[in-house]
This record gives structure tokens, sequence and C-alpha cells, in this order.
């Protein structure tokens, strides 16, 4: 089973003179455990595919499969359940809550899935530790570098162990040590937990890093992309 499949996915905003097409009848495979690093300019359609992987959205035409779950058509609770299982998403704007302390905003997706008291403990002391931020647990997240904040972001989105995690462009905000420090921790997670990881950008640097690229031009994945094969 693969992790995720696009199979001829057409995503068209809007109707009419208005209509936009931000992906045209893409096809891609991701392969569980694999970390993939979509890249492209901006308007490129990284973000679309993220949106459409999550089931935040549904293509106009095609179909996804999450998992070997098919998002076409499922309805929102059906989509929620899914998400709430099988996804961590890292957004660009990072989404985290800033009357939570760092321990709670790292352990909002296990509490969400009702895990146990001992078993959140547990899994968010794993994280910190592993960030080497186990000392700014009682933190709010605006006493936080940009940096740490990024990693709370990745940590919080790992939390729940999904079988996928898409990232928005996590180092767009960062310098190059910051940025450096970030995909030393996203590559240790995809190493230790075998979390599949789908990260874009539109820095070379940042994809060098990653296991597999694809590179998105126009709503169009380019031929001679590596590390995942193509329909």
């Amino acid at each position: 089973m693969t992790a995720l499949d696009f199979d001829g996915v057409t995503m068209t905003y809007g109707r009419g003179a208005n209509a936009y097409t931000a992906l045209r009848n893409l096809s891609l495979s991701v392969r569980p455990g694999e970390y993939l690093c979509l890249m492209g300019s901006s308007g490129s359609g990284k973000t679309t595919v993220l949106n459409l992987a999550a089931g935040l959205c549904q293509p106009t035409s095609g179909r996804v499969h999450l998992l070997g779950h098919d998002l076409t058509g499922l309805r929102d609770r059906a989509l929620v359940r899914l998400r709430r299982k099988l996804v961590g998403f890292v957004f660009q704007t990072l989404n985290l809550v800033p009357t939570m302390t760092i321990w709670q905003n790292v352990e909002l997706p296990l509490v969400v899935n009702h895990e146990t008291l001992s078993r959140r403990t547990q899994r968010v002391r794993q994280l910190l530790e592993l960030a080497g931020l186990q000392d700014r647990a009682e933190a709010y997240p605006d006493a936080l570098s940009n940096g740490q904040r990024q990693q709370i972001a990745v940590l919080r989105a790992v939390a729940h162990q999904p079988a996928i995690v898409l990232m928005d462009e996590p180092t767009s905000s960062l310098d190059s040590a910051r940025a450096s420090i970030l995909l030393d921790l996203i590559t240790e997670l995809n190493r230790s937990e075998g979390v599949t990881i789908i990260l874009t950008t539109h820095d070379a640097l940042v994809a060098e890093r990653a296991g597999g690229m694809l590179h998105l031009r126009d709503g169009t994945l380019l031929d001679g992309a590596c590390g995942v094969p193509t329909k």
C-alpha cells in the first residue's frame, strides 16, 4: 500500500473567466516512510497538493488516496476522523495556540485523540527532549524564537504518531542556521519514527536534504523529477 496516491488530479478554483487551475492532471505516488520535497515557485501548486492530501479540499477531477482511503467525495465528518488519526500538518502560519504552553501545544493532538494522561506525558516529554526544548515546556509561544516555534509546530504535528506529515514551507521564515536545525529535527523524525513526510519549498538547499524531490511548475509535474514514481 502506498502512503499517498494522486491519480489524474486537476484542481480548478472559481468559474468562468475567473477560473484558475492550480493542478493539471497530476499523478504521483508516495511510499510509506518516504521523505519527499515538493519544490516550485509561488503559485506552482505545492500548497494545493498538501491541502488535497489532507482532505482539506476536493479535486475538480481525479482521485486522491491516503493509505488506501479514497478521500474523493468523503463527507466532512469522515475526513475529520481520518485527519485526526492519520495526518499531521505544519501550516505556514504555524497556528500554535498562544494561550497554551509549549507542553500543551505539543500535547493537543493527543488530547483530541483521547490518549491517556500517562501516554500524553511520556510522548510530549520524549519529543521535547528530542528537540532539546524540555526546559521551555512551560513557556508560551510568544516567548520562543521563530526557529523554536517552528520546531514546536513540527513536534505537535507528529505527536499523535500520524502516518503522514505535511509541511508547508516550514523553513521560509528562517535563516540558514535555524533552517538547518529544523531540517535536522525533521530528518531525525523521519528516520526514527518512520513517518512519511511531504515538505514544500522553493529553496534548492532545503530540497537537497530530502530523500526525494518533485518539481512543480504551473500545476504540472516536470519530467525528470526524482524519488517518487509517477504514473
